[in-house]
């Protein structure tokens, strides 16, 4: 239901990075999005575009091209999307605050203990109830995700930006 959303999104005003990068996380592509690929090829080469709508149209054809098992272009894609997002982090003029980041890391221990051995979560029971992976910058996240989305009855939701588009209203003391 949603990719259906996004490519009417898209149909209404087809220069918006943010409903093709949803679109191509929304679903995996195939072959048959071969004109989607295109279009986003296309925008990204004649728009003029901002840093960051370059950055999510980047992402978007690494995450198609890597369905498709073009892993060249994908690779190049990604590569070109994480220099824009450093090249942005860098001009932010926030330098990295290890201290931050410790106390941020050990309250979000304290509000979310383990509980028990985690044998629990193991068990199935039949409900739909959304699963969450979370977990650092390159620990296998993309990859538990991609594993689990295999299975017919679960759907890959791709990234959330909630907690790092929210990170300063947050409060850690």
């Amino acid at each position: 239901e949603a990719s259906a959303c996004f490519e009417a999104s898209i149909a209404c005003q087809p220069v918006q990075a943010a409903a093709y990068f949803a679109l191509a996380y929304s679903k995996r592509i195939s072959p048959s999005d071969i004109d989607l690929v295109r279009r986003m090829e296309e925008l990204l080469a004649n728009a003029k575009l901002n840093e960051s709508d370059q950055g999510l149209l980047n992402y978007a054809l690494g995450k198609a091209h890597d369905d498709l098992g073009e892993f060249d272009p994908a690779m190049g894609n990604f590569q070109r999307a994480n220099e824009i997002a450093l090249a942005a982090l860098n001009a932010s003029g926030r330098p990295y605050d290890a201290k931050f980041e410790a106390i941020k890391v050990d309250r979000l221990i304290e509000l979310f203990p383990p509980k028990g051995s985690g044998s629990e979560l193991i068990e199935g029971g039949g409900s739909r109830r959304p699963i969450f992976i979370v977990g650092m910058i390159r620990s296998g996240t993309t990859l538990v995700e991609q594993i689990l989305s295999r299975h017919p009855d679960v759907c890959a939701g791709g990234e959330l930006r909630y907690w790092t588009e929210n990170e300063a209203k947050m409060h850690f003391e």
